[in-house]
């Protein structure tokens, strides 16, 4: 992939069926997603984030609320057929929604037809969002087995996983790493994200504790930028990362990205923080 403008027509055939589903009231999984798009389940939800500027629950939302405009434009249906018409489960939940993402209610929207009018135009398509390369280096890495605990929609409230790594690993070995494997977009509304916590070790811990397991991490070609700061803030950084290898032609290779927590938060200051971001790529 030479960049993410080659690949916009694979990114709207996924966005071209999240609509279809829409509007059949159907559900759609990340998965279905990404075979339509022809991606990596693993990298495709961040590249549709990245291309479109809005994720693929918000994506659903809006054509939500698109279909909720037209019908208020269209024709006098009550509130309750309004919600059914545009998979809401009740009128109380289009209120919400409506409340949260428009601060207004079905009421208003129908007395001001100016209004109405308008936001069926910007309903109509994303916000698409320019991305910008970022300079990173390549490195090629051996696969090596770390210690690991699987978490999903914890990150990034990980502070017990990582001590219960510890006391497993700092009775029987050196600890090398503190790394972290992201298998999903951390920065989204991806429901049961996957992050796992993992320390490199040597030499490898024998397991016998509940939760905690050996895992292998696949070697490869990694492209690798080092993010500084409040760990809040990496999201950006990947988003960084991820512009890069489509923007230089990399192909992105079917396997998580990789944090390196290279400080101790308790020690040095959030500003200064070092975490070197891998993404796992290939030519």
């Amino acid at each position: 992939m030479a960049s993410l403008e080659q690949l916009l027509p694979r990114l709207q055939r996924a966005l071209a069926l999240l609509g279809q589903k829409v509007a059949q009231e159907q559900a759609v999984s990340l998965d279905e997603l990404a075979a339509e798009a022809a991606l990596s389940k693993y990298h495709f939800h961040r590249l549709y984030r990245l291309a479109f500027g809005e994720t693929c629950k918000q994506t659903q939302t809006r054509l939500q609320l698109l279909r909720v405009s037209q019908a208020l434009n269209e024709n006098a249906l009550s509130a309750q057929q309004v919600a059914w018409l545009a998979g809401f489960s009740s009128a109380q939940a289009l209120s919400k929604v409506l409340k949260r993402e428009l601060n207004t209610n079905a009421t208003e929207l129908r007395q001001d037809p100016e209004r109405l009018g308008l936001l069926m135009q910007e309903l109509q398509l994303p916000k698409t969002q320019m991305v910008a390369p970022y300079q990173v280096s390549v490195v090629s890495l051996q696969g090596t087995e770390v210690l690991s605990v699987l978490t999903r929609d914890q990150y990034p409230e990980l502070n017990q996983q990582y001590e219960l790594l510890f006391e497993v690993a700092a009775v029987q070995s050196d600890i090398l790493a503190i790394l972290g494997l992201a298998w999903q977009d951390l920065d989204s509304d991806v429901a049961g994200a996957r992050f796992d916590c993992a320390l490199l070790t040597a030499p490898v811990v024998s397991v016998q504790q509940t939760g905690v397991s050996l895992q292998r991490i696949s070697g490869g070609v990694f492209l690798v930028f080092r993010h500084q700061g409040s760990y809040q803030q990496l999201g950006d950084s990947i988003d960084w990362l991820y512009a890069y290898a489509v923007t230089q032609g990399y192909q992105l290779a079917d396997q998580p990205c990789l944090h390196h927590y290279l400080d101790d938060p308790e020690q040095v200051e959030e500003a200064v923080l070092r975490t070197d971001l891998y993404l796992p790529v290939s030519r």
